[in-house]
């Protein structure tokens, strides 16, 4: 895995590899994300060194970071824990999301065109797996694919910070769903929603965009927040305890 650094003047940008740190990290948002570590479950050194085969000193700043994204707290001589969501989470998350998508949006008429339609070529085949998702209903693939279609969307703006930023708030919202919901559930509005999105996106239509990113945030909050019609979700079901995490291979 490879991070692109800052680029020298004349030259090509310095390629570092990805610390194990940062492998610690990213193997912990993920089983965030996949529901292995639920909202509210303590993020142990000892048993979390061991079951990622890591020592403490990496694992302990990776825990750090992520309590500086707001992915873990501290509860005092209890320790860490993953982050659980109130309603007023839910909320600024989804704004926040919603102001980065519309920063990411202002930021694409700079783009190439090469560029632009590789990723709209990629979206599409996102919403193909969203459609496939939905006749299957397959729950996590959908949220999956929803995730990375928002995470696409910005990456196209070119900013590192944006992206960066959106990185941490998915996380966050798959913490929002799974403190709402006691298995993984998802609505399948979604696909139409986001079919409109791209159609505008293909039509290069950016006010339309913000217009349908708005709509589809508002309904985000409503329906975690409020009381979704039941046919209209799929659902996954997940441990309700957390479950032991696979070690990471660390192969320089």
């Amino acid at each position: 895995m490879a991070i692109p650094n800052q680029r020298r003047p004349g030259g090509l940008a310095p390629v570092r590899r990805a610390s194990t740190v940062d492998l610690i990290t990213e193997a912990l948002k993920e089983a965030i994300m996949n529901g292995q570590l639920r909202p509210g479950s303590a993020l142990r050194e000892t048993e979390l060194s061991q079951q990622l085969n890591v020592s403490r000193g990496p694992l302990r700043e990776a825990l750090q970071r992520l309590c500086t994204e707001g992915i873990a707290v501290s509860r005092g001589r209890r320790g860490l824990a993953v982050a659980s969501m109130e309603a007023s989470d839910i909320v600024e998350v989804h704004f926040l999301r919603k102001d980065i998508a519309l920063k990411a949006i202002a930021r694409l008429h700079t783009v190439d065109d090469d560029i632009y339609d590789q990723a709209l070529d990629s979206l599409r085949q996102l919403l193909h797996r969203m459609n496939g998702a939905v006749d299957d209903e397959h729950a996590r693939q959908l949220g999956d694919s929803y995730h990375v279609f928002h995470q696409t969307l910005t990456d196209l703006a070119g900013s590192q910070r944006l992206s960066r930023f959106m990185r941490t708030l998915l996380v966050e919202t798959r913490l929002c769903t799974y403190t709402v919901y006691t298995d993984y559930k998802i609505h399948s509005s979604l696909v139409e929603e986001h079919e409109d999105i791209w159609k505008a996106l293909r039509r290069k239509n950016f006010n339309e965009v913000e217009q349908l990113l708005e709509s589809h945030f508002q309904n985000e909050i409503e329906h975690l927040t409020g009381e979704p019609e039941e046919d209209e979700q799929l659902e996954h079901s997940v441990p309700h305890k957390p479950q032991p995490l696979d070690p990471i291979d660390i192969a320089w």
